[in-house]
């Protein structure tokens, strides 16, 4: 894993590769306006709290199905919608059990 604040208000960072981390950390990316992509690993199980707050994502994000935890706020204030997240990793809430990535 990486440690906290990793990445914090990188405002120059537009893609980062994760590589083979198990552990997203809370806080590691808060703020990069210009993050646009993330690459998550398959090695990845845990996306911390607020890990991606108030980050600018504008393509598609893919959460792998090895994720199994995701704190809360972990995308709070991004600029990504649902419908552009992939994975299974969100049909572990209930509320969202109803979404079609789900079924």
């Amino acid at each position: 894993s990486m440690g906290l604040n990793t990445f914090m208000a990188n405002s120059q960072m537009e893609y980062l590769d994760l590589g083979s981390v198990n552990v997203i950390t809370d806080r590691c990316c808060v703020s990069n306006k210009k993050l646009e992509t993330v690459v998550i690993p398959n090695t990845v199980t845990t996306i911390g709290e607020y890990a991606f707050q108030r980050c600018g994502f504008t393509g598609e994000l893919i959460i792998p199905d090895s994720v199994t935890n995701i704190g809360r706020y972990a995308f709070s204030y991004c600029g990504i919608s649902l419908q552009n997240i992939s994975g299974k990793a969100l049909c572990t809430f209930r509320v969202l059990e109803e979404l079609s990535l789900c079924q």
